[in-house]
């Protein structure tokens, strides 16, 4: 958890044994979302993406015993196979009116394997951002089950 300008991010890092492009294309590939996309339990129903600055995503989940959740947003920086900077907000999902945030994703070259640095933030002051992070790392032993074989 960091925080500056009075807003907070939540900051989580994982290495993947794949190389950054592949990791970047699973990140951003359609099909792949589906494959791994979501916290622990979580199934992604849906997913659509235009990969381009001014592009839209949209990714739907279903909780394992509960509603379908979508998520949307606007690609602001796509630099492949580096960097994703996106605007994130629940258009249905979470209960609670959770705030639109922006999320910045890096995938470094580490000898081979891919370093994926997720910075999700631009939260208001006091927000609880505990699922978030609980998410991500989910999401990301999710990812890395992608590439074990």
């Amino acid at each position: 958890m960091s925080e500056a300008a009075g807003t907070r991010a939540v900051v989580v890092r994982r290495l993947v044994a794949a190389s950054p492009s592949r990791v970047f294309d699973a990140w951003t590939d359609p099909a792949q979302l589906r494959a791994w996309w979501g916290p622990e339990g979580f199934s992604c129903t849906d997913a659509a993406v235009d990969l381009r600055s001014g592009g839209q995503y949209r990714l739907v989940m279903r909780a394992p015993a509960g509603p379908e959740m979508t998520l949307t947003g606007t690609y602001l920086t796509v630099e492949p196979p580096h960097r994703l900077v996106y605007t994130w907000h629940w258009e249905s999902g979470p209960p609670g009116g959770e705030p639109d945030s922006v999320v910045t994703v890096e995938f470094l070259d580490r000898d081979g394997d891919t370093e994926v640095v997720v910075t999700h933030g631009q939260f208001p002051p006091g927000h609880d951002t505990s699922q978030y992070e609980g998410g991500w790392k989910d999401a990301f032993d999710k990812l890395e089950a992608v590439f074990a074989d």
